[in-house]
């Protein structure tokens, strides 16, 4: 699980077209430019991480959740997600191919007036990876590649 997450990102999946998974299964080698949007979360975004075997086959299940102050206008397109934790870590949820993170967003209102008024935000995304680690071009090495 990743926690303190910071930021939230989305951009359209096809812009990721150049995104280069790496051979370890956990990262992913992205252009430093993006056209990324931020959403504008409200303290910090949560991440859940699950994987299981079916039918012999590894399947990652990953939802990130955020509580946004006003709900936003959802595009009708797959999506990226990037967050961004604390320590400045970026991964990614969602490349220009399938499988793309399904959206939902839900309305809050409270029911006393002291309460909070809010969105929230959640992107949940299933397939044979969980969300890709972003990597610097610089860590390209023999390392990642081997004799690839």
């Amino acid at each position: 699980m990743i926690r303190f997450i910071k930021k939230v990102e989305w951009c359209e999946a096809k812009h990721l077209h150049l995104a280069v998974p790496l051979p370890d299964n956990i990262s992913v080698y992205c252009e430093d430019y993006m056209p990324y949007r931020e959403l504008p979360i409200v303290g910090l975004a949560s991440m859940e991480v699950a994987d299981k075997v079916d039918k012999g086959r590894r399947v990652w299940t990953s939802k990130v959740s955020a509580t946004l102050p006003s709900r936003p206008s959802v595009p009708n397109a797959p999506m990226s997600i990037r967050l961004t934790t604390v320590d400045g870590t970026q991964y990614i949820m969602g490349l220009s191919s399938r499988p793309h993170p399904v959206i939902t967003v839900q309305d809050k209102f409270p029911d006393s007036p002291t309460g909070q008024c809010s969105c929230v935000f959640s992107a949940t995304m299933q397939g044979p990876m969980p969300i890709l680690r972003i990597e610097p071009f610089e860590v390209w090495d023999d390392a990642h590649f081997g004799d690839f």
